[in-house]
């Protein structure tokens, strides 16, 4: 399988670690990759499976999804995400401290 990872302005994610998983279990498949500077990644020797991919990528939050391979050439697109939220409370009156 051959694509492309951008992110969701559509620029390429570099570094990128894209893993394909058979999900048919009498027919184990496993193939992985790691995004170029254009964002494209190439995994060969994958039969005509069903897979879980996974993609992963310090700045985004992990994705997963099922894939029937082989396949065209794919984009998929990381989507920023996660975070914190919190306040801050005074402990007896509960009052809020800070937004």
């Amino acid at each position: 399988m051959r694509g492309r990872v951008v992110d969701s302005h559509r620029l390429p994610v570099v570094g990128a670690r894209v893993t394909l998983t058979s999900i048919t279990p009498d027919a184990p498949s496993r193939g992985a990759a790691i995004s170029d500077a254009k964002g494209m990644f190439d995994i060969t020797g994958l039969g005509k499976l069903r897979y879980e991919v996974s993609l992963r990528h310090p700045d985004f939050p992990d994705h997963r999804f099922t894939v029937q391979c082989p396949n065209a050439e794919v984009r998929w697109s990381l989507s920023y995400g996660g975070g914190l939220a919190f306040e801050v409370r005074d402990q007896q009156t509960r009052d809020l401290l800070s937004s």
